[in-house]
């Protein structure tokens, strides 16, 4: 069996999950493990947290309100890493041993649809990890914050990966961010479009961006995953 990410989360309060991932395989493998390196969203403090006790599988547990993709970087004893990923999910249970084992197995979808690049405040963080699952499971290719290795330049990254990107989604686009707001600068500058979400009164200021060609969608209303389905259909529109 393939090393793979398990889950486990119960609710905490009316709005936060405890939660806990551990590496889940053949004994073999698992004895195989110096130690795990879990990245998670830049919103946790710290972000980067190792792990090194095999007796409970390198298990991290921890605590949040929003859904987001896990990184893990497994350091094999002889010199070898696996890089793994996992989204997790705020939900009570953990996936069954079969649905580890068939996620192990899947082989990769090809791309069959444009790679964007996903802007987002931290206010917009719970909205914004919804609208990546959502496109993910429509086959696009999502870069965010999240994926940015470990030592790596927050700039230089996010300027490759909007240079490779087919458009940039912003959300937010009545309170841009300073990092927001440099992220459509490169978006302009590569001759990227930029799609703008508002999720309220889209103001003069925000109207006023030129270069990229830029649309503007608003997110509408409910829950985070209503809005992101229905805000991914306005997206899968114009891409």
């Amino acid at each position: 069996m393939t090393l793979v990410i398990a889950q486990q989360s119960k609710p905490k309060d009316e709005s936060h999950w405890s939660w806990s991932v551990w590496l889940e395989g053949a004994p073999s493998e698992l004895d195989n493990v110096a130690e795990v390196i879990w990245k998670l969203h830049p919103t946790f403090s710290p972000s980067v947290v190792r792990r090194d006790t095999p007796a409970n599988k390198f298990k991290l547990s921890s605590s949040g309100w929003g859904e987001f993709q896990i990184v893990a970087e497994v350091k094999m004893k002889v010199g070898r890493k696996k890089v793994l990923q996992h989204w997790l999910k705020l939900a009570e249970g953990a996936p069954s041993k079969e649905a580890m084992a068939k996620a192990a197995t899947k082989t990769p979808a090809k791309q069959a649809r444009p790679t964007v690049f996903l802007s987002y405040s931290v206010d917009n963080a719970n909205l914004a990890s919804h609208v990546a699952r959502v496109l993910q499971d429509k086959e696009y290719e999502v870069a965010r914050d999240i994926d940015i290795p470990a030592g790596v330049s927050i700039q230089d990254w996010t300027k490759e990966q909007i240079a490779k990107s087919d458009a940039v989604i912003v959300l937010g686009a009545e309170q841009t961010s300073l990092y927001q707001t440099r992220e459509a600068a490169f978006a302009q500058s590569a001759g990227k479009p930029v799609i703008r979400v508002a999720t309220g009164k889209i103001t003069k200021d925000a109207l006023a961006i030129e270069g990229a060609p830029v649309k503007f969608v608003r997110a509408g209303t409910g829950s985070p995953e209503t809005v992101a389905l229905n805000l991914v259909q306005k997206i899968d529109k114009i891409l």
